[in-house]
């Protein structure tokens, strides 16, 4: 996270200060870079990253190795009533 906002901030200064764009165009830039560097090192999902976690979900289902019960849950029933 310290790398994007790093980079960030780097950027502001080329843009703004250096080739003159226009702030609300930097802005946005900048915006976006901050959403991809959060995406990569902050945001997890089942241990993987959040664009590791979206590639995933569009190839296939993610199916957990363990069975997860609630309070209200009836899963093992339901399966036993299945066979």
């Amino acid at each position: 996270m310290a790398v994007g906002i790093a980079i960030a901030l780097g950027a502001v200064y080329l843009f703004i200060f250096t080739l003159k764009v226009p702030v609300n165009a930097v802005m946005g830039f900048v915006f976006v870079e901050l959403l991809i560097f959060v995406g990569l090192a902050v945001i997890r999902i089942n241990g993987m990253n959040l664009f590791k976690w979206i590639f995933v979900m569009f190839q296939k289902p993610i199916f957990r190795p363990y069975e997860s019960k609630g309070a209200l849950d009836r899963y093992a029933e339901d399966e036993k009533k299945q066979e």
